[in-house]
């Protein structure tokens, strides 16, 4: 897998578990199925936030702007999911395409996802 493209994927806070898109989580499971699928190169799952309070507040921290910023110009594509993250990344200088979701109710939201994600998916070596 050397030389395939890593990504992060960013979301809002964990919901009373561990980490980021635990696999206790429906947004955790359906995104774990995806990368497993696509066969992504991860190198972390990362919340903005580490409670409700303060994602309700919206603001990004300096050490998750530091540690995301640190993590770009390491050469990883972050992906935000959801359009609150969106935005407030957005608010914090980071402008990034939009993801959907991984927990959206919405019909095709989670095909446009994987539609979006399948361009980091490495490709086959033909023999």
């Amino acid at each position: 897998m050397a030389g395939s493209v890593r990504v992060l994927f960013v979301g809002g806070q964990p919901k009373g578990h561990l980490g980021a898109f635990s696999p206790e989580t429906l947004s955790g499971k359906r995104l774990r199925r995806l990368v497993d699928r696509l066969g992504l190169r991860v190198v972390d799952y990362f919340d903005l936030w580490r409670d409700y309070a303060e994602e309700y507040r919206g603001e990004v921290g300096l050490s998750q702007r530091v540690y995301l910023r640190g993590m770009q110009n390491d050469g990883v594509i972050l992906v935000p999911l959801g359009r609150y993250v969106n935005k407030r990344l957005a608010e914090a200088r980071f402008h990034l395409p939009y993801y959907e979701h991984p927990a959206s109710r919405r019909k095709g939201d989670l095909k446009r996802l994987e539609d979006k994600l399948s361009v980091f998916a490495p490709i086959a070596e033909v023999p």
